[in-house]
């Protein structure tokens, strides 16, 4: 480490303290909003398309503003160059001896200024820390905006599934309950007929509570998604036609996923955190250094100036920085193998929730085929008997009741399948799923060229990533 140091007059001396002090910075306090001031009203908007609510999502998420927040703070530093060692100035009066000091015979001036210098490199590798943890900042602020993204489209996809399951889950009940008044039409006094009109009128109340806890999953379901996008549930409308996921024609090849997985957000994270890590390692080594102090001084006594020239350095016997470049060290070992345990893991995941998916499918497509082609049969089957009135009531709720229950739980295996999907993005990191009439995902959010080749191929939605870049 150098020292530069200068030698002033006394008096020439004495203004620099307060020129410096010309420069710092005044300190003004901020203080937080008070509740109040915040306890406003979400914005009353809305929300029945994924366009939407990825435009609320950015401005309105809680995680994305903090990280946000972070972002710019850690960009502040970075902007600022390490300054250099302040100087050191010292004057005062000088005494010779205890004599000297009580006759005051022989007495003087000192006046000394020094500039103490980092060693070379110190500052440029504080420099390069800092930028290092400003872009790993943009980049835990992108991974967080496309975790965020990805959870927004799972939520929306879980709630067109409710919106389904609740409009069978109504059909049902309207069934039963017609089939409770056309009993009742047909005037059964019979012992037999009143013990089928109660149990008639029990199986209508078990649907309607169904009916009711349906009803209660899906306003969750519109809270989680208000939550996610930052607006009022109330205005998480039900999304029409156009807003809803569509599931593709074919599965995705396994080993195009495994090359999306690259850019995954936790990947991208631990790779900007083996930068910064690398970057402190290479701070701490250059500060293992000897210091170097070199300056100027002078003296003034009984009208005779003294001039002198102190140079000193520190020996790095004991202390060259063990401690801390031991540590830096470690931390990037550490970094380099939870980087690869996570690859591994994400890997062994992503084959995982592929597997899930497969089952997942052809569990669907041959319920499907099972359950349309009974449904054709029992409903022709139902006309002929209607037509010739040989089908009482209670037997028509019956059969009536049957193919509608195939029907919901054929939606819900279909709910099962876009879970599966929604469970591969995530295993991923990249959307998959289409949502119809969607323009591609926003700026913030920038798309995955490999996961652009997925989706053409197969009839996916690109994404948003980049994160690692």
């Amino acid at each position: 480490m150098y020292r530069h140091s200068f030698s002033f007059r006394p008096l020439s001396i004495l203004p620099l303290p307060l020129l410096a002090g010309t420069a710092c910075v005044t300190y003004r306090a901020e203080p937080l909003r008070t509740f109040a001031e915040l306890a406003t009203p979400a914005p009353q908007v809305d929300v029945v398309t994924l366009r939407e609510a990825v435009h609320w999502l950015l401005q309105r998420n809680p995680r994305l503003v903090a990280a946000r927040g972070r972002l710019a703070a850690a960009q502040a530093v970075a902007a600022v160059p390490t300054p250099a060692a302040n100087p050191t100035l010292s004057v005062g009066p000088v005494w010779f001896t205890p004599a000297a000091l009580v006759a005051r015979s022989r007495n003087g001036f000192q006046a000394s200024l020094g500039w103490l210098l980092p060693w070379q490199g110190t500052r440029g590798a504080t420099d390069d820390l800092n930028a290092a943890t400003a872009d790993a900042a943009r980049i835990d602020a992108v991974a967080a905006a496309r975790e965020e993204y990805l959870g927004l489209r799972d939520e929306l996809a879980r709630l067109a599934m409710l919106e389904d399951r609740l409009a069978g889950e109504q059909q049902l009940s309207s069934i039963l309950e017609e089939g409770v008044a056309a009993q009742r039409r047909m005037g059964l006094r019979a012992q037999l007929g009143a013990l089928q009109i109660d149990l008639a009128e029990f199986d209508q109340h078990a649907q309607a509570s169904q009916v009711d806890g349906v009803r209660a999953r899906l306003v969750a379901a519109q809270v989680d998604v208000a939550r996610r996008c930052g607006v009022a549930a109330a205005r998480v409308a039900e999304l029409p036609g156009r807003a809803r996921p569509v599931l593709p024609v074919a599965l995705p090849v396994l080993d195009e996923l495994c090359a999306v997985l690259a850019e995954h957000p936790a990947l991208a994270r631990l790779r900007a955190a083996h930068t910064v890590a690398e970057a402190a390692l290479r701070r701490e080594v250059s500060r293992q250094y000897p210091n170097l102090s070199l300056g100027f001084a002078e003296e003034r006594e009984q009208g005779v100036d003294r001039l002198s020239l102190p140079l000193g350095i520190t020996l790095p016997l004991f202390d060259r920085n063990q401690v801390a470049i031991a540590a830096a060290q470690q931390r990037r070992a550490a970094r380099r193998a939870e980087y690869e345990a996570t690859v591994r893991d994400l890997l062994l995941g992503l084959r995982g929730a592929f597997a899930q998916l497969e089952l997942q499918q052809g569990r669907f497509m041959v319920q499907q085929q099972h359950t349309e082609r009974l449904q054709r049969a029992v409903e022709g089957k139902l006309r002929m008997l209607v037509s010739a009135r040989s089908i009482d009531p209670a037997e028509r709720t019956a059969a009536l009741r049957r193919v509608q229950q195939a029907r919901i739980d054929l939606q819900q295996t279909r709910a099962a399948l876009f879970g599966a999907w929604a469970a591969l993005e995530r295993a991923c990191g990249a959307p998959l799923l289409r949502f119809p009439g969607e323009p591609e995902p926003p700026d913030a959010v920038p798309p995955l060229p490999d996961a652009a080749g997925v989706a053409s191929r197969h009839g996916t939605a690109a994404s948003n990533s980049g994160v690692g870049r």
